[in-house]
């Protein structure tokens, strides 16, 4: 058996390949991130908060009714 001196020159181009990669995938991810985000919300205009209070209240009125047919 021959024992083989490790060869510096390729481990460190086998490194430099590595860092290359590795900064390649971070780019990638960045890019990802930047393309996945969501725009930012728009504030609530007066017929959709109208709705939310219809909705709140239909609600409302159906937890009092199912109380009322419980109690009484």
């Amino acid at each position: 058996m021959t024992n083989k001196k490790p060869n510096p020159s390729s481990d460190l181009d086998e490194l430099r390949e590595n860092l290359d990669r590795l900064t390649k995938l971070r780019q990638s991810l960045a890019e990802r991130q930047a393309r996945n985000t969501m725009p930012p919300l728009k504030p609530l205009g007066f017929i959709d908060l109208l709705i939310l209070m219809v909705c709140f209240a239909a609600a409302f009125l159906a937890i009092i009714i199912a109380l009322a047919a419980v109690f009484l």
